[in-house]
């Protein structure tokens, strides 16, 4: 009888950092087929792209690769095809530069809606997630909301974003709510023009070389972290609360 196939359907979302800049990707799956979706890259940027695709995968000594392909097989737009490994909790896509990304960094796709018909032992039944340590997704998406932002001035912006996100270990919160729990995470960040004119777009790549030189110099961007993690019943989500 043939591997089942993992469930992929629901929101995947995710962001790499290129040459001509920031790539930012939305794919929603539901029932075998799905589109994708981002906001433009490089000459495309003002031309954000949206084509069908369809999911295939493919089972390795790592675990399940997971590809997005263009159903149109003459679609030559950017970025016609990603693939990654699949998490174990079926939660995160790691896409590798070895990939489907050419020069653009490697970065994670994180699910933010499910429908999982065979939840890991891990997981607690609906309705006790309070009683539970959050799930490496479920940690990352709070780092995320904390961490990632935009910064703009008439001038120039910067977007700040994860790259790269694992859990270490958790333990119970002792006299709070939550979990205290160690993770480490890899940050990075985008400079852009707000001027709209190539002489601005140069001012930001110049600002951009400058700053990627310290933080790479000074490895600023990957750091390990202690934080508490709290359920927010009302919201269904984890925040996480700086100690």
């Amino acid at each position: 009888m043939a591997d089942e196939q993992p469930n992929v359907n629901g929101r995947w979302t995710g962001q790499t950092r290129c040459p001509l800049g920031l790539a930012v990707f939305t794919i929603d799956i539901r029932d075998g087929s799905g589109t994708v979706s981002h906001g433009g890259y490089g000459p495309e940027r003002s031309h954000p792209l949206n084509y069908p695709i369809q999911p295939a995968f493919v089972k390795g000594w790592e675990g399940s690769w997971v590809y997005f392909k263009a159903v149109d097989k003459n679609y030559q737009g950017s970025f016609a095809g990603l693939n990654g490994l699949l998490s174990a909790d079926g939660q995160t896509i790691d896409v590798r530069s070895q990939t489907a990304l050419g020069d653009c960094k490697p970065f994670a796709l994180s699910r933010e809606s499910i429908a999982v018909s065979k939840p890991s032992i891990a997981q607690a039944p609906i309705g006790h997630v309070d009683r539970r340590e959050p799930t490496e997704a479920e940690m990352r998406q709070a780092v995320e909301q904390s961490i990632t932002r935009s910064i703009n001035s008439p001038i120039n912006g910067m977007n700040i974003y994860v790259v790269e996100f694992r859990k270490l270990a958790c333990e119970k919160a002792v006299q709070k709510p939550g979990y205290i729990c160690d993770y480490y995470v890899h940050t990075d960040q985008q400079f852009h023009s707000n001027e709209g004119t190539s002489a601005g777009q140069q001012h930001a790549d110049a600002v951009q070389t400058m700053f990627d030189w310290v933080i790479k110099n000074t490895n600023a961007n990957k750091t390990e972290v202690q934080g508490r993690f709290l359920y927010v019943a009302p919201e269904r989500r984890w925040v996480v609360l700086e100690l």
